[in-house]
């Protein structure tokens, strides 16, 4: 496990009560150690509630630096739960993975390098507002004082990720995508997702339609329809994005994404094609031949009226896979 730098076949830790069993099995029987059972109820009870998995790597950063007080040392078991949760797009863990490879194995190691750029791909879950305030300084210190400093590459990557994402979104739009479509490690999607999370924040259009593409169908990610919608509906009729409008065509003619409707498919395609798009006049026949005179009339007015929004809803079947309002759930590993 500390010499893997992907797994994509690998199997997912199941932190279920049955593994937390075990873990605190693992802790000595003496009141002091068997206090921190209670800590880490606590903050599995916060994950619970926020659908995040911290306790996990609270249990996995004990373990690294367990000096047999409480618990045998358990230094790979460390490593392995982190590297789980690095696959799963955690941030955090990528960080501490690529600072403890620095230090086992120097800077210019393969596996040091490895996780620097995982580390790298993972900025957009760690800078943030108030960053160094919130993650950096506190870690930075204790690193600090225990004669393990970041080293000078994930300080170089911190100034890097502040500086590009609160910078040009056209930058960040970039980084996401290449993630999204040529990422080689299990995480990249859903880091690649926040990419573009942060950029649409910016005010990036292609990123929105993107994000809400990404988010719709699941791709990488947790799908979560219901956010996905609100977004790609901006793209489409607010941005007036062309690659938005013909995706939605496409799942209005198709069904199973949205409500079937062959004259709201018709009215996306003639839109996109008055917009400058290339449409194939194959395409408009297979749809306008399928119409009734009344829709085709209703459909060709719609199409030039811009009052007129592109007009699409979710099956059920996808409404019903609500986020609940969880905001964790925006860019999710899948389990």
């Amino acid at each position: 496990m500390l010499g893997s730098t992907s797994s994509w076949a690998r199997e997912r830790l199941v932190y279920d009560d049955a593994w937390w069993d075990a873990q605190y099995a693992k802790i000595y029987d003496t009141p002091a150690c068997q206090d921190a059972i209670p800590s880490m109820e606590k903050i599995k009870e916060f994950d619970r509630e926020l659908d995040l998995l911290k306790a996990p790597r609270v249990w996995a950063l004990g373990l690294y630096y367990e000096k047999g007080v409480c618990a045998d040392p358990a230094p790979d078991q460390a490593i392995a739960i982190l590297t789980d949760l690095a696959e799963r797009g955690e941030g955090i863990a990528t960080v501490y993975l690529a600072h403890f490879h620095h230090i086992k194995f120097g800077a210019n190691a393969p596996l040091t390098l490895a996780w620097m750029e995982r580390a790298k791909n993972a900025m957009s879950r760690i800078i943030a507002k108030n960053w160094r305030k919130t993650f950096y300084q506190s870690r930075a210190d204790a690193f600090q004082k225990i004669g393990t400093p970041f080293s000078p590459q994930l300080e170089h990557i911190f100034s890097w990720g502040e500086e590009i994402l609160n910078g040009d979104p056209e930058i960040i739009y970039k980084f996401g995508i290449n993630l999204l479509e040529h990422g080689k490690n299990s995480e990249d999607k859903v880091l690649g997702c926040r990419w573009l999370y942060k950029a649409m924040n910016k005010g990036h259009a292609q990123a929105r339609y993107r994000f809400a593409r990404q988010m719709l169908l699941g791709d990488g990610v947790m799908q979560v329809p219901s956010d996905a919608f609100g977004y790609l509906y901006s793209a489409v009729n607010r941005d007036h994005n062309l690659d938005a409008i013909l995706f939605v065509s496409q799942l209005l003619e198709k069904g199973g994404l949205f409500k079937r409707s062959l004259p709201d498919a018709y009215i996306a395609l003639l839109r996109a094609r008055n917009f400058g798009a290339i449409v194939a006049d194959d395409d408009l026949s297979r749809l306008r031949n399928q119409l009734t005179k009344g829709e085709l009339y209703w459909a060709e007015k719609d199409a030039v009226n811009m009052k007129m929004s592109i007009f699409f809803t979710l099956t059920p079947q996808l409404a019903a896979l609500d986020s609940s309002g969880i905001a964790s759930r925006t860019c999710k590993f899948v389990p």
